[in-house]
């Protein structure tokens, strides 16, 4: 830690300097940078692909990640402030070198991902659907088809990057780290979130005509969409 701190004294400084002074929108235009940054990464390793099969960036989609990320900056600061008020790992007044409470810290990591980590993922299914153009049927899918994998991976991943980011990172650099490591994350949630999940039903085609009820006799059970059964069943 004390290689790093020196290698990057310059960046930290400016970092502490510009938290100090405007905290939120140090932590806002952070967390939004490296939220855009991680969509275009995800954007890069599996693009979209236009109907001639070449690579398209969805502008669009990183500046709703961008918008996001900057959105939960503020939050994510008082968050951080109030697990630091709740859960000292130190006594008032102890020395900084003085050792820290360990059930505090486990505490803190604990709260956090009870609260925050669930908090967090309904705000970027909400959040990216509304920008989405998303109606609230299609949130409530989105929200289904996503939440259960998302929150189970995070508890896999998270809670050791809590326990490092809460015992070693002082107050103004906690966002901009967990920030840093959720650019993996964000990969993560950029991907899962452009799948198509099960629920979503595709428009249905003009010209396809709804199978008669001998052609659905025939037809092996998987093959039809949604909108031939909701056809068949009128």
């Amino acid at each position: 830690m004390a290689a790093f701190a020196k290698a990057y004294q310059p960046s930290l400084l400016t970092i502490q300097s510009s938290f100090n002074r405007r905290p939120n929108i140090t932590l806002s235009l952070t967390n939004g940078t490296l939220s855009a940054l991680a969509d275009s990464i995800a954007q890069s390793i599996n693009p979209e692909l236009d109907e001639n099969s070449e690579k398209l960036w969805n502008k669009r989609r990183t500046v709703n990640f961008f918008i996001f990320g900057a959105a939960m900056g503020t939050p994510l600061n008082y968050w951080n402030k109030f697990l630091e008020r709740a859960f000292p790992l130190r006594r008032a007044g102890a020395l900084p070198n003085s050792p820290i409470s360990l059930r505090m810290l486990f505490t803190r990591v604990g709260v956090d991902q009870a609260v925050m980590a669930p908090s967090g993922l309904t705000a970027f299914i909400g959040i990216i659907g509304i920008l989405e153009g998303k109606t609230s049927r299609d949130l409530k899918n989105k929200y289904s088809d996503l939440f259960v994998p998302a929150i189970l991976a995070n508890w896999k991943v998270w809670p050791l990057i809590q326990l490092f980011n809460f015992r070693f990172c002082p107050l103004a650099f906690r966002v901009p780290f967990t920030a840093s490591c959720g650019v993996l994350w964000t990969l993560y949630l950029s991907n899962l979130n452009s799948k198509k999940g099960p629920t979503e039903v595709p428009a249905p085609v003009t010209n396809k005509k709804t199978p008669t009820k001998h052609q659905w006799e025939q037809k092996p059970t998987g093959v039809y969409s949604k909108a031939e059964l909701v056809g068949v069943a009128r």
